[in-house]
């Protein structure tokens, strides 16, 4: 029951590097020896001291533990720039490395006081965190997102989660994986004024309420991820259970290659990916797994661009594979994503589409779409891959099969050589986007925009790499440079981003002159305008305030953009949040005019009947509607999705017979399309 302080680790002046200097570090360290346990402090490890602002306190974690303590480990602001912070210096990773180390709360938790964070830290980069666990076991009445706590909370603070290898083999075959388990938050990660990068790879996230919150972070990359979802930690079925939410003003990140798995719980909503507001850049959800839950993927409010068509470019979602979703694999119930799902490429002289290449569960709605108009491209031989169950204002078209392959970057993916090669492409690509442009306005044609939407696409791509490379550039790093290429975004979440920068290293007249100019470049009006100048007048109350550690005056007016709505709402709830406060991720699940979830596939035997079932060589399908219709159809599957039958134009009263010929042993589905809506849906059993 007794509690401590905790070990505090004093800190350096910024001037001062991490590197020893004949033998002696500016900074005191800690190393934390496998075994070694620290339990019941207030902060189990502080690196900063005896003030806030003398940080770069050093740690080496290995096979530890650090158990009870409401805040873990702490960093404080503090940037490692060698030989030293002047002029030409260059930024190094942080002194930080946990491996294997074991974070715990449990039953056995000693204060007063909620558990806030196992790894808290603001202001720092390149902290790397190892086949760590990251578990909160404890019981608590009541508990919620909030007083369950986040795993990682961290703020303008670039990481690395990864795996451990395990053993001496080479190639390295065998790895011990970070894990997430019963938290509030796994990871939270959002940017204050200066944006720092990060990488999730290789972990797992168990009974946690929502596994990654990025709030206009840019750069985040999450790779080879495994999201549990289907078990909250605490008994709240009102609560939503989510993997990744990106959230707000996030110009760009890479999210591949994960599962996103409901096994069974508590939870009565489970959804993969959440996008919010994150603006008009091109980026991709690509190649994620997404099975048995609620909704696969979810898109709100503005996730593309707005001029001089919605949606010309932005968010699209490629190769994504869905299992048994329950209510809607794609849903967009507002606001717009890229018009055009699908990957245009030039072939010889003109624009053709590669297909989409997600697979669709057929087991309820495939795309759901109540924003901006959505064509969605796909190859008619592909497994699953045609949308059979639309909602909203969505049309589909068949195009060539993509091939799907891998195409992640763990950055820095791509030598200085490469990157060269990359910036010449973006310039090739912009010239041709403004020439693309230029014959739009003269030519509004569906074609000129088309080419205008491909050469964005390309430099969104090119500019976003070389962005993402020179922040994780220690040899060559400039400001100037990696400024100039957020600039060539050319986004209003990029002059955000860039007017942040600004304001951190106190120009903040730069920032709002900026700003300024982006109402006119964009063409915003209305509420988009009226947003952009709530943002200019908070960088205006944040000019020359320690943004970290801000007065309770300063706060209070912040408290008056809590409701403001848009970016400037989002930050604000950012800044609140690092002193204190917490906003729980708002989003919409459905659309006006929908089916709701629990209704949208209604099992209605007393107009449609199967038989035998189980079967052998047969299945009678009898089709008695009570109303009229215009069409109607059924579509059988086998277990792996493979349509293996469909019977199309059914007439009222009629028997459709299925026969099974060579299908073998096994379970199938069916579904029962009238008018394009799902009304049954079942499972066919064959013993032969």
């Amino acid at each position: 029951g007794y509690t401590w302080q905790g070990v505090k680790v004093w800190g350096s002046p910024p001037d001062q590097h991490q590197f020893p200097v004949n033998g002696t570090r500016a900074q005191g360290r800690i190393e934390c020896l496998p075994g070694s346990v620290i339990e019941n402090a207030k902060v189990g490890i502080q690196l900063y001291g005896p003030s806030y602002t003398l940080a770069g306190g050093q740690i080496d974690c290995v096979g530890a533990t650090i158990r009870n303590c409401p805040i873990g480990v702490e960093f404080a602001p503090y940037q490692n720039f060698h030989p030293s912070s002047s002029p030409g210096a260059h930024p190094q990773g942080y002194f930080g490395t946990f491996e294997d180390a074991l974070f715990l709360t449990d039953d056995s938790y000693p204060h007063d006081e909620y558990f806030h964070s196992f790894v808290y830290m603001t202001g720092v980069n390149g902290i790397k965190l190892s086949g760590c666990s990251y578990v909160n076991e404890r019981a608590v009445t009541g508990g919620n997102i909030e007083n369950r706590g986040y795993g990682i909370f961290a703020n303008d603070a670039g990481f690395n989660v990864a795996a451990t290898a395990v053993g001496d083999d080479y190639p390295q075959d065998s790895f011990l994986l970070s894990e997430f388990r019963g938290l509030g938050y796994g990871i939270y990660t959002a940017r204050i004024v200066t944006n720092r990068p990060y990488i999730v790879r290789h972990a797992n996230f168990e009974s946690c309420f929502i596994g990654i919150r990025n709030k206009s972070v840019s750069g985040g990359t999450i790779l080879f991820n495994k999201f549990n979802l289907g078990e909250l930690p605490a008994d709240d079925p009102a609560a939503d259970q989510v993997g990744v939410i990106f959230e707000m003003d996030v110009a760009g990140f890479a999210c591949e290659e994960n599962e996103f798995i409901n096994a069974g719980g508590n939870a009565d909503t489970t959804i993969g990916v959440i996008c919010i507001n994150t603006g008009s850049t091109t980026r991709v959800i690509r190649r994620n797994k997404f099975e048995n839950l609620t909704i696969g993927n979810l898109a709100n409010q503005v996730n593309a661009s707005h001029m001089p068509l919605p949606g010309l470019w932005g968010l699209y979602y490629e190769c994504n594979e869905n299992y048994d979703v329950q209510w809607r694999d794609f849903s967009v119930p507002n606001g717009r994503i890229r018009s055009k799902q699908g990957r245009e490429v030039y072939s010889e002289t003109h624009l053709v589409y590669y297909a989409a290449g997600n697979r669709f569960s057929y087991t309820g709605v495939d795309f759901s779409n109540f924003g901006t108009p959505v064509e969605y491209f796909y190859y008619k031989f592909g497994q699953n891959e045609e949308p059979l169950v639309t909602e909203g204002d969505f049309d589909k078209s068949t195009a060539s099969s993509n091939p799907c392959l891998p195409a992640y970057c763990a950055p820095p993916c791509h030598n200085e050589q490469v990157i060269q090669t990359i910036k010449n492409d973006y310039h090739r690509s912009r010239s041709a986007y403004l020439a693309a442009r230029s014959d739009y306005s003269a030519h509004p044609t569906e074609g000129n925009a088309r080419r205008m939407a491909f050469y964005r696409r390309s430099m969104d791509e090119a500019a976003y790499m070389v962005v993402l490379h020179l922040m994780y550039d220690t040899a060559f790093f400039s400001t100037d440079t990696l400024h100039t290429w957020i600039g060539n975004l050319s986004s209003v979440e990029s002059n955000l981003w860039l007017a942040g920068e600004r304001l951190s290293t106190g120009k903040a007249a730069s920032a709002m002159a900026l700003l300024d100019e982006t109402g006119i470049q964009h063409q915003l009006a209305g509420d988009e305008l009226a947003d952009i100048n709530n943002y200019r007048s908070m960088i205006s109350l944040l000019d020359g305030k320690p943004f970290y550690v801000l007065d309770e005056a300063t706060l209070q007016s912040l408290a008056g953009y809590l409701e403001a709505t848009g970016y400037a709402e989002g930050w604000a709830k950012s800044i609140v949040t690092l002193h204190g406060g917490h906003f729980p991720p708002e989003y919409v699940k459905g659309g006006a005019g929908e089916r709701p979830l629990g209704d949208e596939i209604v099992a209605q035997t007393d107009f449609f009947v199967v038989r035998p079932n189980p079967a052998s060589d047969f299945v009678d399908f009898q089709f008695s509607p009570s109303g009229n219709f215009e069409n109607a159809s059924i579509h059988i599957f086998d277990i792996t999705g493979r349509q293996v039958k469909t019977e199309s134009r059914l007439s009222p009263d009629s028997t459709f017979t299925w026969y099974t010929g060579e299908n073998p042993t096994g379970v199938y589905f069916y579904q029962l399309l009238v008018d394009g809506a799902a009304q049954q849906r079942g499972k066919v059993i064959l013993n032969k």
